[in-house]
């Protein structure tokens, strides 16, 4: 019984052996943040993906949804979800959709940007390492400015209980403009691995571009009478100074295959690729675009066996996000490869490796799908049977729960599913 204590007197007596000489030169003082790049690295690497959560879906159905090339349809109830996707297709969007939800997102990454270029010494940190925390802040507001206006310039931490204002449009673009200037030359040029899903001066460039080339949009009063798109834009030459420095650097081209540069092994390889999101199925989850643009039942055949992929896919899909047909009219130049981007009318399985079409027709439940390019919602029926005009009553977009409702609207497979990954890691 008496063995337990042996290592407890052990210990002690080692203590009070070991700490009879206290003066020791300690060597791991740090009172700034290591400048070392391991260690900026470390600090900054975070910073870059605040966007990940709303760009994988949320923001996605917003900008789809509300630019009328997409439709949130619901099926009889399903996909519904409270007007989340009705809402913005009918230009109605309301402040508890979730398809605006994501404004804390971006205010976090803001926030936490700031609170990087602190601890990494703030006005004293050396301007390379805080250059792409600041066209990261510089990014999260253009995302933040174009969807919404008026918006808070979030330069800094704002202190306990200091009211954040808005500020107007014009001001946060110029804002935007002045930051991604200032950082321009500080940001690495480098375009490989290492540098995938960072921001790089070719990053920089490209968000100018974006900003000078609606600068009349963003800086004027477009909810003036007097506003005119035709009106002159004196960001015009930046725009295309920006333009040639990109085109001048030869890091990029087009000459990946369209369609391939979109599958789900692509990365660093692909030379058209300024700024990406590097999602996967671990560390940065996301990318559920085809999980939405693959036609509800499409999952499998109706039995469990084979689906529109090729495979059964163990998760159900969404099916709701559907092309108008004014949008997908827009897929007709022979030859384009862009059109391989799109299905509709008798539908192929498409293969689950390439995401090219088969020469086998997607089957449910025995009969061949096809699908129809215009949209018909569901008809409503009043008291005495007959049918209700289109109006508000069929705001819900609801275009039934069987295989004529399912299959209304072609399909977008720019982002084609990847099976296996769908089904090991639950979409």
């Amino acid at each position: 019984m008496k063995k337990k204590y042996i290592l407890p007197v052990a210990l002690l007596t080692l203590a009070i052996s070991g700490c009879t000489d206290l003066d020791v030169d300690v060597k791991s003082f740090h009172t700034e943040y290591p400048d070392s790049e391991i260690a900026i690295e470390a600090k900054t690497s975070d910073a870059y993906y605040a966007f990940a959560g709303p760009l994988n879906r949320r923001y996605n159905e917003l900008v789809t949804f509300s630019s009328d090339e997409a439709m949130g349809v619901s099926f009889d109830g399903d996909y519904y979800d409270s007007g989340n996707n009705a809402h913005p297709s009918l230009h109605n969007s309301l402040a508890n959709d979730a398809c605006i939800g994501w404004y804390g997102d971006l205010s976090s990454g803001i926030t936490k940007c700031n609170q990087i270029i602190i601890e990494l010494g703030g006005d004293a940190a050396s301007p390379v390492a805080i250059a792409p925390v600041r066209a990261a802040r510089a990014f999260y507001h253009f995302i933040l400015m174009d969807c919404f206006g008026d918006i808070p310039i979030l330069e800094r931490t704002p202190e306990d209980n200091e009211a954040v204002e808005r500020a107007p449009r014009a001001d946060v673009a110029r804002w935007i403009e002045s930051e991604l200037l200032a950082v321009r030359d500080d940001m690495t040029r480098e375009m490989n691995a290492a540098t995938y899903g960072k921001p790089t001066r070719w990053m920089v460039d490209a968000l100018l571009a974006k900003l000078y080339i609606n600068w009349n949009v963003y800086t004027k009063d477009v909810t003036n009478a007097g506003w005119s798109a035709t009106t002159a834009n004196e960001k015009l030459n930046d725009c295309i100074a920006v333009c040639d420095d990109i085109i001048r650097s030869g890091l990029f081209n087009l000459s990946d295959d369209y369609k391939a540069k979109f599958l789900y092994n692509n990365g660093p390889h692909i030379k058209d690729f300024i700024y990406a999101m590097d999602y996967d199925c671990v560390t940065r989850t996301g990318m559920n675009y085809a999980r939405f643009r693959t036609w509800r039942r499409g999952q499998n055949d109706g039995s469990g066996g084979a689906g529109f992929y090729t495979v059964a896919m163990s998760n159900s899909v969404g099916g709701n996000i559907v092309m108008t047909e004014e949008f997908a009219n827009l897929f007709s130049l022979e030859g384009d490869r862009r059109n391989d981007c799109i299905v509709g009318g008798d539908i192929y399985q498409i293969d689950a490796t390439t995401a090219e079409k088969t020469g086998n027709r997607n089957m449910y439940q025995g009969a061949a799908v096809s699908m129809s390019k215009s949209i018909k919602l569901k008809e409503i029926l009043d008291d005495n049977g007959n049918v209700i005009p289109l109006g508000a009553a069929y705001d819900n977009l609801n275009t039934g729960a069987n295989i004529i409702g399912w299959t209304q609207g072609w399909r977008s497979i720019k982002f084609a599913a990847y099976v296996t990954e769908y089904n090991q890691y639950g979409r």
